[in-house]
């Protein structure tokens, strides 16, 4: 009985609001709820709030790990109801773990075995980012373009946070890039604030959503096919 209630009660959220909404709307309530995380998360951190929530280092209120997925799929969803749909789900689902998974592994690997200075390292990193996002349009056009939107949108004010904040040696994880690097302000913010939060994260951003979307195009193909059966065996 519990798998059916939550069953129904996903269908009647997407039913009743995502597909009801538009597009675009539905674009500026999510980038406005993840500014509000974002705005959250630096508060708690400046106050000292309680940890694991508002832990500087990886802390479980963020943008990063759960609003990505969350939004890919309503994105998806609303897209699929309009008409805007994709024949290869299961090739836009590889290409979604592929793009994540080749993000993840770079980040993992450049700064601990390659024997290059920090700048190739970097490109390396957002070269790959940028290959792997590319993949998701050969998925889903429609769908990857208003995931740029969005990681565009959901990572332009965390790097205005991230110029203040180094600015102000607020002591937030906003200004404390990873690694041992010492650097002044200027490369410190250009090379892992601006660029980083724009060319990486954005692709984080898109791959990690663009996986989830696929799973809400099988959801919504299959929903569409078991109401093509149920009219036939009506008729």
């Amino acid at each position: 009985m519990f798998p059916l209630k939550v069953e129904a009660s996903r269908r009647f959220f997407m039913e009743h609001f995502v597909s009801r909404i538009s597009t675009a709307r539905l674009l500026l309530v999510s980038i406005l709820f993840t500014l509000g995380v974002t705005l959250l998360r630096l508060v708690g951190e400046l106050r000292g709030w309680s940890s694991p929530w508002f832990d500087k280092t990886r802390a479980i209120v963020g943008i990063t790990w759960i609003l990505p997925p969350v939004f890919g799929f309503c994105f998806a969803w609303k897209l699929w109801h309009e008409g805007q749909r994709i024949a290869r789900i299961g090739r836009a689902f590889l290409l979604g773990v592929l793009g994540f998974a080749l993000n993840q592994l770079v980040e993992a690997t450049v700064f601990q075995f390659a024997r290059i200075s920090i700048y190739s390292m970097l490109l390396i990193l957002w070269a790959v980012a940028i290959a792997s996002a590319y993949l998701q349009y050969f998925a889903w056009p429609a769908l990857c373009k208003i995931l740029i939107t969005y990681g565009l949108g959901a990572r332009i004010p965390v790097v205005v946070i991230m110029f203040f904040a180094l600015r102000g040696h607020w002591g937030t994880h906003y200004d404390r890039p990873s690694g041992p690097f010492q650097w002044s302000f200027w490369p410190t913010f250009l090379w892992f604030g601006f660029f980083e939060e724009l060319i990486y994260w954005v692709s984080f951003t898109v791959t990690f959503a663009s996986w989830a979307g696929s799973l809400a195009a099988a959801l919504a193909k299959r929903g569409i096919d078991t109401t093509e059966e149920l009219e036939v065996g009506m008729s």
